[in-house]
């Protein structure tokens, strides 16, 4: 999941899907996608376990300032720790890493993208439901937000969404541990399992 968030945030940087369905379309609109570097740009977590701390370290990597809302944690390396608000205010690209609860319900509603700094894209390649997706159309329609990328939905699997007619949004049928090493490796915990089993 980690490689997924990493790989949205590229995606939305340098606007690759739109490039990708123009060349597709027979164009050649070299003067229309004029992307950004990630390097120097502020890329804030909310949640800052497993996945949310290696997406860390390699943004890190990429020359990002990384910031993190967790209030289940008091320290990190490399990473400033902040209130949400403040992290709204100064990131770039914000990326959520946070279990669907009571708590993180929405967290992202209508009111957190009244605070959000102009220009900023956000990645959801955790939990459905975290984002107030009504609010995250809004706040693209109001040029609040330059672009999103998810990975989950408050509801799955994703019949329609108004978010899909916009081209700022980019997205995947919850895909984020969807890979070749990662089902490799449940089989070897699966495995793992049975031999302790057996062995008693």
């Amino acid at each position: 999941m980690a490689e997924l968030t990493v790989a949205y945030l590229m995606a939305l940087a340098r606007n690759i899907p739109l490039m990708t369905a123009s060349m597709k379309a027979g164009k050649w609109e070299k003067k229309s996608f004029l992307g950004s570097e990630v390097s120097g740009k502020t890329l804030g977590l909310i949640g800052s376990g497993r996945i949310g701390s290696a997406v860390a370290d390699r943004a890190i990597a990429l020359d990002m300032t990384v910031v993190a809302f967790d209030p289940y944690v008091t320290e990190l390396p490399n990473i400033t720790l902040m209130e949400l608000n403040e992290l709204l205010s100064k990131a770039d690209y914000i990326s959520l890493h946070v279990p669907h609860t009571d708590e993180t319900h929405n967290i992202l509603d209508e009111a957190a993208f009244a605070k959000v700094k102009p220009g900023v894209r956000i990645i959801n390649c955790s939990r459905g439901g975290t984002i107030d997706e009504d609010a995250l159309y809004q706040a693209i329609q109001d040029g609040k937000v330059a672009g999103a990328a998810l990975d989950v939905f408050a509801d799955e699997p994703l019949a329609d969404s108004k978010l899909f007619s916009l081209d700022q949004v980019i997205g995947s049928p919850h895909i984020g541990a969807g890979t070749i090493e990662a089902k490799a490796r449940v089989g070897e915990v699966a495995a793992q399992k049975v031999i302790e089993t057996l062995k008693g």
